[in-house]
């Protein structure tokens, strides 16, 4: 089983200490609807178990905990997605690789390198999709499709800009205030 980079963020969440979809949600920002899918494809993959029992309301619960197996890919499975190659994928997919690669104990300026190059893959597509939007007018028939490709690009420089922000204190002494708690 290949294991994508939500598998292997919820195997992590899991190895720091997560036990339930709802501690999934509260601690890793991850909906109920993309995490139950995600711990099913696990246990049926035998990297969780899941103890079931009740809740203190009697609603069902449900708690997973690593097997060895799980243990494994939790602490090397972000490495297979923590390359340059990967940093064309969406924003939420590029942190939880920084978050694990952080976690893990990743060396500091490949984290640096990570983050840069994401920002330049993000400031590329930002470029390409500021192309598609020259030359809008309001008459366009596809106007839709030119109105979103300028949010589009503008959404992917902030992005950008952000990605170079959470690089600038990796690889140096100096930490950016607000990000002490990353490092």
């Amino acid at each position: 089983m290949t294991l994508s980079i939500l598998d292997v963020f919820i195997l992590s969440m899991l190895d720091r200490g997560a036990q339930t979809p709802y501690e999934l949600q509260r601690t890793a920002g991850l909906s109920q609807g993309a995490a139950v899918p995600s711990l099913r494809r696990l246990l049926a993959a035998k990297l969780v178990m899941r103890k079931d029992g009740l809740a203190a309301t009697n609603r069902p619960r449900h708690e997973y905990r690593l097997t060895p197996e799980g243990k494994k890919a939790a602490r090397s499975g972000w490495k297979a997605h923590f390359q340059e190659t990967s940093s064309g994928s969406d924003l939420d997919s590029l942190l939880r690789i920084v978050d694990m690669a952080i976690h893990y104990g990743a060396d500091k300026a490949k984290i640096k390198s990570f983050l840069k190059h994401a920002a330049k893959s993000r400031e590329l597509m930002a470029e390409k999709a500021g192309l598609t939007e020259r030359g809008f007018t309001s008459s366009d028939k596809a106007s839709y499709m030119r109105m979103r490709a300028c949010c589009d690009a503008v959404r992917l420089g902030s992005e950008g800009e952000a990605l170079l922000r959470l690089a600038a204190p990796f690889g140096s002494k100096r930490v950016v205030e607000g990000q002490q708690s990353l490092l």
